[in-house]
C-alpha cells in the first residue's frame, strides 16, 4: 500500500497535457512519407493557392543556413524527380537563383545513393546555389554522417523557423489553407514527440510500469466488487412485495445504476435512479446517490 501511496503522490505532481488528435491524425496518413512530401510541395510553390506565397520556401532556406538568395515567383517543383539507376528524390524545387533536393525521412530509414541524388541536384543547378537536403523528425533516428554535400534537418527546426517569418505572411494567406498548414505542423510535432509534458508522464509510465499495471488490475477488481454491490441490491428488491409496484422489473443501467420504474395511471412515469459512485458530484464522496424524475410527453408538472 506504501508503494501505492508514493506512485500517486508523483503522478499528482506530473504535468497535465490534454492533446487532441489533427486532422491528419484522424485520416490515420501522418506516417506516410508521400503525403507529406505532397503537402510540402503544395506549400513550397510560391503562387499555389495557399497565398502563402514564398513563407515556406524562404523558410526551408534560412534553416539550411542559406541567406541572401532571392525567391522568384515561379518556381519548378518535382516530385519523385528521377535520378540515375532508376531511384528518385523526394523534392527537387528548381529556380534561376537556386536548386534544392529535399529527402523526406517520416520513419523509414534506408540506405539513400546520396551520390546518385548530389550528381544530379548538381546538374540541374550548375552556375546557380545547390542545397541538398534531408528533412527528419528526429536528427537522433540515424546519426550516421551524410556525404555528398547533404545535410540533415528536422521538422521542428523548419516550424520555428516558419513560426518567425508567418507575421509577415499571414494577412494574404487564405484561412483554410493556413489552418491545414498549422495542423500538419502539429501533426509532424506529435510525431516527432516533442511535447516535454507529454514526454515526462510517458518516461513516469514506462519507469513505473509494473506498478501502474498492478495498481489499474487492483481497481479494475474493486470497481467489479461495486458493480456487485448494485446487483445483490437488485436481486434483494426483486424479493420483495413493494416490486409489484414497479411497472417493470428493477434493472441495472452502466454496471452502477439501480433503476426503479414507476407507472402511475398511464398518465406519467417516475424513474428513481440509484448510482453507485466513486466520486458523488454533490459532495465529492464515495456512495450511494439518488435521482428522480419525471418522464412522458403528454404530463407537465
Amino acid at each position: 500500500m506504501e508503494g501505492y501511496f508514493k506512485l500517486l503522490l508523483e503522478f499528482q505532481v506530473l504535468p497535465r497535457f490534454k492533446r487532441s488528435r489533427t486532422f491528419m491524425e484522424v485520416s490515420g496518413y501522418p506516417h506516410f512519407e508521400n503525403v507529406c512530401s505532397n503537402i510540402l510541395r503544395f506549400y513550397f510553390d510560391p503562387s499555389a493557392e495557399h497565398g502563402l506565397k514564398d513563407l515556406l520556401l524562404s523558410s526551408y532556406l534560412q534553416m539550411a543556413g542559406v541567406h541572401g538568395i532571392p525567391v522568384p515567383e515561379k518556381v519548378s517543383l518535382s516530385r519523385e524527380h528521377p535520378a540515375e539507376d532508376q531511384k528518385r528524390i523526394d523534392l527537387v524545387i528548381d529556380c534561376e537563383t537556386f536548386t534544392l533536393g529535399i529527402e523526406n525521412k517520416i520513419f523509414h530509414w534506408k540506405a539513400n545513393d546520396f551520390a546518385n541524388y548530389g550528381r544530379v541536384i548538381d546538374r540541374l543547378g550548375r552556375n546557380k546555389k545547390t542545397i541538398k537536403t534531408v528533412l527528419c523528425l528526429r536528427k537522433t533516428d540515424n546519426a550516421v554522417p551524410l556525404k555528398c554535400g547533404f545535410t540533415r534537418h528536422t521538422y521542428g527546426e523548419l516550424w520555428q523557423q516558419v513560426r518567425r517569418m508567418l507575421g509577415n505572411y499571414i494577412s494574404n494567406g487564405d484561412p483554410k489553407w493556413v489552418s491545414c498548414l498549422l495542423d500538419f505542423m502539429q501533426t509532424t510535432t506529435n510525431l516527432a514527440g516533442e511535447n516535454m509534458e507529454h514526454k515526462k508522464m510517458d518516461q513516469f509510465l514506462l519507469a513505473h510500469f509494473k506498478a501502474v499495471e498492478e495498481l489499474v488490475a487492483e481497481h479494475t477488481a474493486f470497481m467489479a466488487r461495486l458493480n456487485q454491490k448494485v446487483e445483490r441490491l437488485r436481486n434483494l428488491m426483486q424479493e420483495t412485495p413493494e416490486v409489484g409496484l414497479l411497472s417493470g422489473r428493477p434493472w441495472i443501467f452502466q454496471k452502477a445504476c439501480l433503476v426503479l420504474d414507476f407507472n402511475f395511471k398511464d398518465i406519467y412515469e417516475v424513474h428513481l435512479d440509484l448510482h453507485l459512485r466513486t466520486t458523488r458530484p454533490s459532495d465529492g464522496k464515495p456512495g450511494w446517490e439518488m435521482h428522480l424524475f419525471c418522464r412522458n410527453k403528454s404530463w407537465e408538472p
